[in-house]
């Protein structure tokens, strides 16, 4: 009741966009990852184990998994199936052999285990974090030398003599190759850059110098005051930070132009007790169905930074979306544009636009496009920060945190940054202070 022909519509392209039909159901980053850490670590405790890491796609860091893998170095293996398959986490138990048991989690996400010796764990890591067209291309440069790559290692096919296996690095090395993250592995070119030396110098956690999307409790669905919020930046070691509270149009959760001045003003004394912290009073502005943002320009310019998204009109078509993205990007008080799409992975698909205009309209404006570290966001994607790169965009890499404990984000900023091939030098929030305020303040001026 209440939904008609419309609405049907509207639901049954999202779940097509979504492919949460049947068999094409995955699980979202987001419900995986913290299974797989929390039962590596686990494992971890066991004395039995030498090892343990994820593989898979989760170790590549795609949005989403089909199941988890995890493999472990030992020579007792029956102890660590015992441990594994009676877990509390376990809601079935698959199937359980000598080296390889399959569980089904509470949660209703099947996880598979190997076992393997210590001195094959390389070899095993490599063949099952994948991707397979990136294994089968490792396998033919190994066929190449009269040698056979497996998850037991690289051996020479004639002798049978062990050429590598104890580490990935070292099987790469034997390929003359070097070591590809197992973020770039997905054959998309990274293996003829590995062997020709020329892989990106991917950007790293350590080079994160601040944050640049961060929210209070005046946003109204932050959950922290300002004071703790800047007090755990800043023992994160960064050198700035930008408070981007919601702007006025976003309903219940906006802050007004009288909540806005306070704040500035807080954040201004709150300056003194950070003096190795550069604070900046910025707004995380919504982008209206005509590419309108909260406020009038000469209100916006008065922010250190600004953070721009979509956050309604998701139906709108291609086109209609793309323009209202241009139109935010040419406003000169907008620094950014927050999660690109707008989408959440799993539930929402986002909207559609045309990347290849948006990107060269970033770089054509100075517009930095943000790479969001929530993992229910992920945005933009790799795909769209590999058009990015190509039109010299600037990125920035952001928590949107709305509480402390999600200032932890950095780390998936990164490694989803890492699969669109982002070097540090792209990224401005990795730049020193007094680089990054010049090119943050340069939009602004030239207003």
């Amino acid at each position: 009741p209440g939904l008609g022909a419309k609405s049907e519509e509207k639901i049954g392209q999202a779940i097509e966009r979504l492919g949460l039909h049947g068999k094409d159901t995955r699980t979202p980053i987001v419900e995986a990852l913290p299974i797989a850490r929390a039962t590596v670590a686990q494992l971890l405790e066991l004395p039995e184990v030498r090892r343990a890491d994820y593989c898979g796609s989760l170790r590549r860091f795609r949005e989403d998994i089909g199941d988890i893998d995890i493999l472990v170095s030992s020579t007792r293996a029956e102890a660590v199936m015992e441990f594994f398959t009676t877990m509390p986490e376990v809601a079935d138990v698959i199937g359980r052999g000598e080296t390889k048991s399959s569980i089904v989690t509470r949660r209703g996400i099947q996880m598979d285990l190997r076992v393997v010796r210590p001195a094959e764990y390389g070899a095993a890591l490599l063949y099952f974090t994948g991707s397979k067209t990136h294994n089968i291309h490792l396998r033919q440069l190994a066929i190449d030398r009269g040698w056979q790559l497996n998850e037991y290692g690289l051996s020479d096919v004639e002798s049978g003599e062990v050429v590598a296996s104890k580490t990935e690095k070292d099987i790469y090395a034997a390929l003359d190759l070097a070591f590809v993250p197992p973020t770039l592995r997905e054959d998309g070119g990274e293996i003829e850059k590995a062997a020709a030396g020329e892989l990106p110098k991917l950007v790293q956690l350590k080079d994160i110098k601040g944050d640049l999307h961060y929210h209070t409790d005046l946003s109204g669905d932050g959950r922290e005051p300002l004071e703790r919020m800047v007090e755990a930046a800043a023992a994160r070691g960064y050198s700035y930070l930008a408070i981007t509270d919601h702007g006025e149009d976003l309903t219940i959760n906006g802050a007004s132009r009288r909540q806005m001045l306070a704040q500035r003003k807080k954040i201004a004394r709150l300056q003194e007790e950070y003096p190795d912290l550069r604070l900046l009073h910025g707004c995380e502005l919504n982008i209206g169905r005509d590419g309108s943002v909260d406020y009038d320009l000469d209100f916006v310019l008065g922010f250190d930074w600004t953070v721009a998204s979509v956050h309604s009109y998701f139906d709108l078509d291609r086109n209609q979306q793309t323009e209202r993205v241009l139109q935010a990007m040419a406003n000169p008080g907008v620094s950014a544009i927050g999660h690109l799409s707008g989408r959440y992975i799993g539930r929402r698909p986002g909207i559609e636009l045309d990347l290849e205009a948006v990107m060269e309209a970033a770089a054509a404006t100075g517009t930095a496009i943000e790479i969001n570290g929530a993992l229910q966001r992920l945005d933009a994607t790799p795909e769209a920060i590999r058009i990015g790169i190509e039109h010299g965009v600037t990125f920035v890499i952001d928590t949107d945190s709305h509480h402390t404990s999600e200032l932890g984000r950095m780390e998936y900023g990164v490694l989803n940054a890492q699969r669109g091939w982002v070097e540090r030098t792209m990224v401005a929030n990795t730049w020193p202070t007094a680089k990054f305020l010049k090119w943050a303040g340069a939009k602004r001026l030239a207003a």
